[in-house]
């Protein structure tokens, strides 16, 4: 197997830690593909060529940035969403299949990841999206074994992980976090409020650290003790 190494990058927090892990693990990351599929949070997409620039100075690298564009509004006005697309990892993965066979790297690597919600009695649970399941990633990756003639291996070493775990790694790789965006608005700065910019807080909170992407961390503070109902 080459190590030659396909990585979906969004601009957040969770894909640029694979970038660097991915790197850490020994593959040798040819391009970063992003997807640009009409999603409220666009600011995102501002921060990905910084983080590959940056990558490519840190470890002496020429990586490739590939742009992907989907209206996913042709698929139907039910799929698209305000914060959520249903199944989106299957287009994006089928697409990064075709994509990574051109490139002859034999490796995708995605950031798939558990998140926390609320079950019915009104206790925070560990989720998982269904297309970042394991279940997923292994049916995913036994498509792929049958609908390329060469091997391409899926790597999603975050998929059993909450976002504190994922920022964890981020911090032992020195990760610049303030080249990132997580917010699920498209405001000049993150709005602190949504259940991703909480999630985020949250993470860095767990890790002790201030996230460097937010210049009022006590409001941000705020946001996550006051809005949030957090289990004491």
């Amino acid at each position: 197997m080459n190590k030659d190494i396909l990585i979906l990058l969004s601009g957040g927090a969770d894909s640029l830690t694979l970038l660097h892990k991915a790197h850490k693990d020994g593959y040798n990351v040819v391009a970063c593909l992003t997807f640009e599929y009409g999603q409220i949070w666009k600011n995102e997409l501002k921060y990905v060529k910084k983080q590959i620039k940056d990558f490519n100075i840190k470890y002496n690298k020429k990586v490739e940035h590939i742009i992907y564009k989907i209206n996913f509004n042709q698929i139907g006005n039910s799929l698209l969403l305000k914060h959520l697309i249903h199944g989106r990892n299957v287009v994006f993965l089928s697409i990064a299949g075709g994509i990574a066979a051109t490139l002859n790297a034999e490796n995708i690597g995605m950031a798939a990841t558990c998140t926390l919600d609320y079950d019915d009695g009104g206790k925070r649970v560990k989720f998982t999206y269904p297309d970042c399941s394991l279940n997923f990633i292994k049916k995913m990756q036994d498509t792929f074994n049958v609908a390329f003639e060469t091997k391409i291996n899926l790597y999603t070493p975050f998929a059993e992980l909450m976002k504190q775990d994922v920022i964890k790694e981020g911090l032992k790789l020195g990760v610049n976090y303030k080249d990132s965006w997580t917010c699920m608005e498209n405001g000049k700065e993150s709005c602190m409020k949504c259940e991703s910019c909480k999630a985020r807080t949250e993470a860095f909170i767990l890790n002790w650290e201030k996230d460097p992407a937010i210049k009022d961390w006590n409001k941000a503070l705020y946001y996550y003790m006051e809005v949030d109902k957090i289990d004491k």
